[in-house]
């Protein structure tokens, strides 16, 4: 499912390229047949704003073993809250970061456990160049929702 972008003011700083975010991971979490990640957005050093909407594209594995993840607003352990359709613009500056939720069923149809991928190929909104993070996650119905906002309070480190 899709959803709409939020409408922006023509002062709102440019999208981010590739070059200009840099890409961490937050997690593991588990819960009840779920597990997730959180790709966290951060402006990289001397970038002073720009902005992202929609989904990132998620590829868990590699080689010619990659699975990609279905877009979705929202899923069990994360995504846009109910109700909301638009995709929110985020901006990545040094006081805010954005944030993507990857999820997964921990076992499959016939109550085997999934394979686990080590790596996330990962592009952002309306890019084209990819960027790899090393994590672990379950691979079946993999998921990935809109980046959304996260903002920094003053004297935290995270």
């Amino acid at each position: 499912m899709s959803g709409a972008r939020a409408a922006a003011d023509p002062g709102d700083p440019a999208p981010c390229s590739a070059e200009q975010v840099s890409i961490t991971v937050a997690g593991p979490e588990a819960a009840v047949g779920h597990r997730a990640v959180t790709l966290v957005f951060a402006a990289a050093p001397g970038v002073v704003a720009c902005t992202l909407s929609g989904y990132p594209q998620v590829e868990a594995g590699t080689g010619a073993s990659l699975v990609a993840a279905q877009p979705t607003l929202r899923g069990y352990m994360g995504g846009l809250p109910n109700g909301a359709d638009a995709f929110p613009t985020v901006t990545l500056s040094p006081s805010q970061r954005g944030e993507s939720v990857v999820e997964a069923l921990s076992v499959d149809a016939d109550a085997e456990s999934c394979p686990t991928a080590a790596d996330l190929r990962v592009v952002l909104p309306g890019a084209t160049d990819a960027q790899t993070v090393t994590t672990e996650i379950a691979s079946c119905q993999l998921q990935v929702h809109p980046v959304t906002q996260v903002t920094i309070q003053p004297g935290s480190t995270t």
